[in-house]
């Protein structure tokens, strides 16, 4: 009764609340997740950003704030483009202050804004062939360039949801349940994913968020200080924010709720970029050109993993006497290359991915190198080259095994499980952590669950607790309590660590061993002030927070640390848990046996 009148309250004054201005919008570049802001160089200049919309968007103001290189000339300069359309064209003089231009009503219709910047960069205007591929020619659009848009009408808990911006804060319970730690943890994820990392707990009329397990739907609230409020109940309602809030812009209050959809078996041994949400790149190549190949391994099936790629595209014709390299590299390391002259042409060309680069989670790029081009004009014609989104990334039936934290992910399609035997309380301050922890490894904020460690997972996880129990089989540290020892095979070393109770441990283990095993994370929480900075950790496998700055991380022996929990007896049991009550018995026993045995010779003489 009392959620029911709490929410029906809110449907009867929403109206009159809803034209506040919201806690924290995302306006700025900062607030997108771009701290420092665009820099335009190399032959192309340009970069677009997306700012989110709410409901009844009627136009929009930008305030453009921008800096241009000393070396470039006077008549170079920055076009702004809404949807595409050109805006403006404005000088680089004119980046002495903040330049503000209207953006019509007609570009602000959609959920999005699209604002693409585009730099005309040029050092002598004489040289009209000047290459823009220089570190002397650039542009640098200011992480405080911002959009405000014009509202007519109510903002529902959608578009609430998607104007959110940093700096951003999760009001809590006084004393969360477990549920409350799991609506948390999915909100975070996904505002981890947009570029915001909420703080949580603090004032609730402070707050951006409220989580309220009294709430029985979604609903925007008011604060004390005028703004609009998320309330969200439980992680049901959360996931609904996450996967639907298109749908719920204009919607005050909403019982809407979300579930994960259950995946179909896996059955490919190829999967293509296009299904993989990797769009057909197009580079422009004059000297050399890198494309980065971001393969989203998160969405690769679970019981899959990959190990090499098929490659389509084709590029323009080199001139006569040139020469084009195209190389396959994997953290910097050259795992295929070909030279051509006339044009690129990649026919279903098929690339092996090595075990070692994929395990460590090196990153994967297409470069292009132009030899004996001609050098008569100081800037050299670009030429096009196009890699088709049916390329594909090959699959191979088992699951991944990495060895560093930057190789972690978890699988598309299933849940993501979050283990813990920890109490809530202990739980509120690991939030942060594991909401980067699951944003880098591309969880879908839907997907994430959280559940008890009474049985082995069978996807990738990541476990909260001080003990491994029935779910890790493999870990660097198996005892991340007390006194750890860490060997550091790198540094022909091996450290002992008497303080670790003073840390926070993060390590990267696996359940299960051989092929059924599946990778996760093991988070061993110390002390709250451990987890202060929720930075992710470095390159190794171990990892230790004490909330100073950054994690310690060490490469450490993962597969010589192998350790398997083995079922035990009744015996077994009996003995460990009643070791000193058996004993007891025992001496009873056996001091009978011998009253017994003296009271017999006694009756015999």
């Amino acid at each position: 009764m009392i959620g029911r009148y709490w929410v029906g309250c809110i449907a009867i004054v929403a109206g009159l609340w809803l034209g506040a201005p919201s806690a924290a919008q995302a306006g700025s570049l900062v607030d997108l997740g771009y701290p420092d802001g665009l820099t335009l160089n190399g032959p192309n200049a340009a970069k677009t950003v997306y700012f989110p919309l709410g409901a009844n968007a009627n136009g929009a103001t930008l305030t453009l704030r921008f800096v241009a290189s000393g070396a470039l000339s006077p008549h170079s300069s920055l076009t702004v483009l809404a949807n595409g359309v050109p805006l403006t064209t404005v000088l680089d003089s004119a980046a002495a202050g903040p330049v503000t231009l209207t953006i019509p009503p007609r570009f602000t219709k959609g959920q999005f804004l699209q604002l693409g910047f585009v730099a005309d960069q040029s050092v002598d205007d004489q040289d009209v062939c000047y290459d823009n591929n220089n570190p002397a020619v650039w542009t640098e659009i200011d992480p405080a360039t911002q959009v405000q848009p014009n509202y007519d009408g109510a903002q529902g808990v959608g578009a609430v949801w998607q104007s959110l911006g940093a700096p951003l804060t999760i009001a809590m319970p006084a004393k969360p349940m477990a549920g409350d730690i799991e609506t948390a943890l999915v909100l975070s994820t996904a505002l981890v994913e947009r570029g915001i990392a909420p703080f949580l707990g603090g004032a609730a009329d402070n707050a951006s968020i409220v989580i309220n397990p009294a709430a029985s739907s979604l609903s925007v609230i008011k604060s004390a200080q005028g703004a609009m409020q998320l309330q969200v109940p439980n992680a049901q309602a959360a996931r609904a924010l996450v996967a639907m809030a298109p749908a719920l812009r204009v919607l005050p209050v909403s019982a809407a709720t979300a579930a994960l959809a259950p995946a179909p078996a896996p059955g490919d041994t190829a999967v293509s970029f296009g299904r993989l949400g990797l769009e057909p790149g197009v580079m422009s190549v004059t000297r050399e050109a890198d494309m980065a190949l971001p393969l989203p391994f998160a969405a690769i099936p679970a019981g899959r993993h990959a190990h090499g790629l098929v490659l389509y595209g084709h590029g323009d014709a080199v001139p006569p006497g040139e020469t084009e390299v195209v190389s396959v590299e994997v953290g910097g390391n050259v795992v295929w290359s070909e030279a051509f002259q006339g044009a690129i042409s990649l026919d279903g060309q098929h690339v092996e991915l090595p075990e070692k680069f994929i395990e460590s989670g090196a990153p994967v790029n297409l470069h292009i190198v132009r030899i004996n081009e001609d050098q008569r004009c100081g800037k050299f014609a670009p030429l096009k080259f196009s890699l088709q989104d049916n390329s594909a990334l090959l699959l191979s039936p088992e699951n991944a095994a990495p060895r560093r934290f930057a190789a972690f992910n978890v699988l598309a399609g299933g849940t993501v499980p979050v283990l813990t035997d920890l109490p809530p309380a202990s739980l509120l301050p690991a939030v942060p952590l594991l909401a980067e922890l699951l944003g880098a490894a591309h969880a879908n904020p839907v997907a994430i669950t959280m559940g008890g460690t009474g049985n082995a997972p069978q996807v990738p996880f990541i476990l909260v607790s001080h003990q491994a129990g029935a779910v890790v089989s493999v870990a660097p540290l198996p005892q991340p309590t007390g006194s750890i020892t860490l060997p550091l095979p790198n540094q022909d070393a091996t450290g002992v660590l008497p303080e670790v109770g003073q840390f926070s441990v993060l390590q990267l283990v696996s359940s299960g061993v051989g092929a059924s095993a599946v990778p996760g994370l093991w988070l061993s929480p110390g002390p709250a002030a451990s987890l202060a900075q929720a930075a992710l950790p470095g390159d190794g496998n171990v990892a230790l927070y004490d909330g100073s700055s950054g994690p310690a991380t060490f490469v450490t022996l993962l597969h010589d640390a192998v350790f398997t929990t083995q079922p035990t007896s009744l015996t077994d049991t009996l003995l460990r848990h009643w070791n000193a009550e058996l004993l007891a018995v025992a001496w009873l026993l056996l001091t009978v046996l011998v009253v017994i045995i003296f009271v017999r010779r006694r009756s015999v003489k």
